[in-house]
């Protein structure tokens, strides 16, 4: 049985209050909030071990499974795109909409006893800009931050330079959840491997390799106020596995030994969908751009004509059919069709031809003068190097390969694992990167193509244009609605004419699960598992 997600299109901007477009993604028995049974462990098989647990240092989005449920947001989102309390009890923009003053709900504590408070909240967005916090991700988030001023114990006023119109929508995310600052400054270096936070679930143990168990947290009473339960999670334990090869996770959740495997094989899905005992929940991620990044700096990608070429060669119909069989569609846009401002320039300037791509090549100088199947130019072979995660996460480059190899480029496949996989992208040893990024706010093309993130974030196009800077800059500071998706389109097609990215397929999380698993959920993006309400049926 699979469960699919419900799309719900909400105005991103509605006066005076920032609002994103979200959806929700459940799965389980209807109506069973008053069923809800507590106790028992949930065993989640997940495809890769997390690198770090400190958010403000994550460079994996496998993180998120386990620190969503450490870390508690300033605020959360519904069905209908409608802010909800949670740590922030309510939230009020400036007229000139520089600065948003938050109210803090009184008597939370961190697992480690330490108060939440105002203090805390200034500590940790300034720990997101401090330099020495090296964020890979969320200070890229962050936008034109400037402040954070305590008023009293339960206020903060957080200033910003020019009108950020993602702010809520950026709080909200898991990777701004807060932090002991206690444990902070205990921990240091260490905080990655020793989280904590104020969330329903406690870190208990991350043993290298194997697992990283969490606890319920007994004392746990402040879920946002769109959960379905007040009080603590249901579940007793979270243990968290990584086995990377998906044939393995799949067969562990039909043996029994888990209840939940995240990035379903695909070739897979139909079994575990007709298993009794098993289902599958589907979701496609929200604003994520689902693709490969051309680095423009790199000879030969670095000739839009090249950029071009590889665009009339990539076939996203047969990549959805041969690589997903189909539970992937095909994409034709920076961003997937789950996000508001779904928009598709690939579809107007490319088409799959490789005649064309024939065609461009030669134009540009590009011929295969010793017939051995693979262009020349000056001396110098069409070859290119695509930096892939082992195993699974390398199947679309394998067809793509074989894609490319029509029109006469040679794709060398670099299978690397995190966190080697991600420096070597920074460095920019790549010729194609994929990507695809979870967020429900199209500021997520900030983080992957403004020229501020091409040296420590994942601008993997390393694209350096002033125009697009200013062009995404200025994206951020528009309040009125549709002018912001005007704005965003005019980016998307900027982004497709110069060829800094390639759209492949529509990203979806595919998770297995027993039957017995209720209330499973994940967030606004439909990537990162929410588990507080999740219960076990026996």
């Amino acid at each position: 049985m699979r469960s699919w997600s419900v799309r719900v299109l909400a105005a991103l901007l509605v006066a005076p209050m920032v609002l994103a477009a979200v959806s929700t993604h459940v799965s389980g028995l209807q109506g069973v909030a008053a069923q809800a049974q507590a106790g028992g462990t949930l065993r989640v098989a997940q495809a890769q071990s997390p690198d770090t647990l400190d958010t403000d240092k994550s460079a994996s989005r496998y993180n998120e499974y386990i620190t969503r449920q450490i870390f508690d947001s300033l605020i959360a989102v519904d069905a209908e795109g409608t802010f909800h309390p949670w740590l922030a009890t309510s939230w009020e923009q400036s007229a000139d909409g520089l600065t948003w003053t938050l109210t803090l709900r009184e008597g939370v504590t961190f697992h480690d006893g330490t108060p939440f408070n105002a203090e805390a909240v200034k500590f940790n967005f300034d720990r997101i800009k401090d330099p020495n916090t090296r964020s890979v991700t969320t200070a890229g988030y962050w936008g034109p931050y400037e402040s954070t001023t305590v008023v009293d114990e339960f206020t903060v006023e957080v200033a910003y330079t020019e009108v950020y119109a993602p702010f809520l929508a950026i709080i909200s995310n898991e990777l701004f959840g807060m932090k002991s600052p206690a444990a902070v400054a205990q921990y240091g270096d260490d905080f990655g491997r020793n989280p904590v936070g104020s969330g329903p679930f406690t870190f208990v143990e991350w043993i290298e390799g194997d697992h990283v168990t969490l606890r319920q947290n007994p004392e746990y009473n402040w879920p946002p106020a769109n959960a379905t339960h007040q009080g603590p999670a249901y579940l007793d334990e979270i243990i968290y596995t990584f086995p990377e090869e998906p044939s393995t996770r799949t067969a562990l959740l039909e043996a029994g030994e888990v209840d939940v495997i995240t990035h379903v094989n695909f070739i897979d899905v139909e079994a575990v969908e007709a298993a009794d005992d098993l289902r599958v929940h589907t979701s496609i991620i929200q604003a994520s751009a689902a693709g490969m990044l051309l680095n423009t700096e790199r000879f030969p990608t670095d000739d839009v004509e090249v950029r071009k070429a590889l665009q009339y060669a990539t076939n996203q119909e047969e990549i959805s059919q041969l690589v997903t069989f189909g539970v992937e569609i095909p994409n034709k846009g920076v961003l997937t069709p789950e996000s508001w401002i779904y928009y598709a320039p690939e579809a107007e300037l490319y088409s799959y031809d490789p005649a064309r791509a024939n065609e461009i090549l030669e134009t540009a100088g590009w011929v295969d003068t010793d017939d051995d199947g693979v262009r020349e130019k000056d001396g110098q072979r069409l070859q290119m190097s695509y930096i892939c995660f082992p195993g699974a996460g390398c199947s679309q480059a394998e067809v793509i390969q074989a894609q490319w190899s029509d029109v006469g480029v040679e794709l060398e496949l670099l299978q690397l694992a995190n966190p080697a996989n991600k420096e070597a992208s920074t460095r920019g040893d790549h010729n194609v990167r994929p990507l695809s990024w979870n967020h429900a706010d199209p500021m997520v093309l900030s983080v992957m193509f403004h020229p501020d993130n091409v040296d420590e974030g994942w601008a993997f196009s390393r694209w350096r244009a002033p125009e697009l800077a200013e062009m995404l800059n200025n994206a951020t500071t528009i309040q009125d609605q549709n002018e912001r998706i005007a704005a965003y389109k005019a980016i998307q097609t900027y982004i497709m004419e110069n060829s800094l990215f390639i759209p492949t397929v529509a990203t979806t999380f595919v998770v297995g699960l027993n039957e017995k698993v209720q209330e499973f959920a994940t967030d606004s993006t439909g990537y990162t598992m929410v588990l507080y309400d999740t219960w076990i049926a026996e």
